[in-house]
Formats: C-alpha cells, structure tokens, sequence
C-alpha cells in the first residue's frame, strides 16, 4: 500500500508567537494546528481562561515556580527547545480527562484529509510545572515517592475504533534507577499499525476523585 509521509517539523510551520514564545492563538476557542498535513486538537474557553490540546512553544524558561504562579509559567519543556535546539519550537500538550469522550479526544491528531497512516515515531519529555511537581510536589500533588509512576498512552483508533496501544513512562519511581525525564525520548509508534488517528491520555499512581493530580 501507498501511504502518505506526514513528518511534523514546526520550525518550518507558519505559527505566530508572543513575547512570552508561545503561539498567540492558545485562547482563540476554534483556533487549531496544522502541519505537514497532520491536524493537532485544540480548544480554549476563553471566559474560563482554560484551554486543552496542543500549544506550539518557543519558551526556553524552565525554572522551577513552585513559590509562585505555575500557571503563568505552564508552557515550557524541561530541554528548553525542540529537537533542533534551545529555543526552537515544540508543542506542550493538555489532556482534559473531565472533557474527553469515547468520540472526542480532547488531546488527538488525524490526517487533514482523513487518510490513514501508520505513526513511526515521537519524542517526549516533561514540562517544567510537571517535572517539578513531580520531583517537589505542589499544595494538590503529592511528590513522588518509590512506587509512583506517571504514564503517557498514546491510542491508535481506525475506523472508530480503539485498534493498538503504546505507552511511555514520563516518570518512574518503581524501579531500582528513578527516571524522570528531563530529555527529549523517542517514543516508537509503529506498533500501533494502521490508523485513521491517535489520541493521548495520562495514568498517574496520584489521582483521587477528580483524577490525575499530578
């Protein structure tokens, strides 16, 4: 079969960015992002201030505001930049469990035109407000102790339906080496096989009624 090469790449995407680095667009409720063919989930409610999805990011701040504000401080990965560098652009991404459905992922991508593909590969790594969050713990998260763990899941679905799974350790703390990723880590998809899209959640061994703390 002829499959289409989607290769996301934002340094070569038209995106405008703010003072702060980060795309101007996050809060524009019907805004979303395209690239090299690929459409990344995003929403915004801007009476609530909230948003969810994918946020392109140029932040290279990733100090540690656990003293302060994190929200005015939530768009920064710990490598400071994408894989081309510090400084270059990458996306932070929000899944809003209490929102998503079995028919609309709050945290997805699929092809523009709807075609299918088979994912290769990603990289991953945490956020600054996750990073440490995890590692100090904040006045609604616990700091992670030995067991703990935080996931990332990504899901392949075709033609509706949930077909594959991979999952990535974003945190581990039940092993005998602790990881807590601070890097970009390729993530291989290919076992997910044929897809009309994926979609991302989170497990963490921090959660209560409300879900996820961490």
């Amino acid at each position: 079969d002829d499959y289409v090469d989607y290769e996301v790449n934002l340094n070569e995407t038209a995106i405008e960015y703010g003072d702060d680095d980060v795309w101007t667009g996050y809060m524009v409720a019907d805004e979303v992002i395209t690239s090299h063919g690929l459409v990344f989930s995003h929403a915004a409610n801007p009476d609530w201030f909230t948003w969810s999805g994918f946020v392109p990011s140029r932040c290279q701040d990733n100090a540690d505001y656990s003293a302060g504000n994190w929200l005015d401080h939530q768009f920064a990965a710990m490598p400071k930049g994408g894989l081309s560098g510090v400084g270059t652009p990458y996306f932070v991404a929000y899944w809003d469990s209490y929102s998503d459905s079995e028919t609309d992922h709050t945290l997805a991508v699929k092809s523009v035109d709807d075609l299918t593909f088979v994912p290769q590969h990603m990289y991953v790594t945490n956020t600054s407000y996750v990073y440490y969050a995890i590692k100090n713990g904040t006045s609604w998260s616990k700091k992670f102790e030995p067991g703990d763990k935080f996931t990332l899941i990504v899901h392949g679905v075709l033609n509706g339906e949930e077909v594959s799974s991979v999952a990535v350790d974003l945190a581990n703390y039940t092993e005998s080496s602790t990881t807590l990723l601070d890097t970009w880590t390729m993530v291989d998809l290919k076992p997910l096989g044929e897809v009309s899209s994926i979609y991302f959640t989170f497990e963490s061994t921090d959660s209560g009624q409300w879900g996820i703390n961490t």
